[in-house]
């Protein structure tokens, strides 16, 4: 029988894919039996993964759906190193509602949520980044996508199947004006 991650790691590599169908029935499947067996780690991520899907799917409402699920089981377990995606995830969310006061809780969730591993810093770069750019502030969207962006960024996260923050980078150079940055930034990515 197939386990929990290997679903999960299934769903997440027909996300980054775009094989938003498979994906969804992964990341779905994981989900359900990550919760069924215990294991809120893997549960926690497929569900924000899931929303992650079901956003770029375009069904809006079941993706606040997922990502709340993933909310409730990293409240319920606070030590989650999955609940770093949570944040990420709500913003995408919150950008596309125009829902300020979600947006206005996220500066807490990014800050409590675990930063010790690459992806946990590079899901709380995107959250800040997507943040930053709804308030229409791309000076600070640049400054908090650095860990992503920077130089001293592993090139693991310049794949922007599993690590989508290029666009949004890219945009507030735009709007800077930076145009010479965007062209250099262009080519590299």
């Amino acid at each position: 029988a197939e386990t929990v991650s290997m679903r999960l790691m299934r769903g997440w590599l027909a996300l980054a894919t775009d094989d938003l169908a498979a994906a969804r029935h992964a990341l779905e499947e994981a989900a359900r039996a990550g919760v069924r067996a215990g294991s809120y780690n893997f549960a926690c991520l497929a569900y924000a993964h899931l929303a992650r899907a079901e956003y770029h799917a375009g069904a809006w409402d079941d993706a606040l759906v997922h990502i709340e699920r993933a909310a409730a089981i990293a409240a319920d377990f606070k030590g989650l190193a999955a609940r770093s995606w949570v944040p990420w995830i709500r913003a995408m969310i919150g950008v596309v509602r125009r829902d300020a006061s979600m947006l206005a809780a996220l500066e807490a969730e990014v800050r409590a949520a675990p930063a010790v591993l690459t992806g946990h810093r590079a899901a709380a770069a995107i959250a800040r980044g997507l943040v930053h750019v709804s308030r229409g502030d791309h000076e600070a969207a640049l400054a908090a996508m650095a860990p992503v962006a920077g130089p001293e960024a592993p090139a693991a996260l310049s794949e922007p199947g599993f690590w989508p923050w290029q666009s949004i980078y890219a945009a507030s150079l735009l709007a800077l004006g930076r145009l010479d940055e965007l062209e250099d930034f262009a080519a590299r990515h």
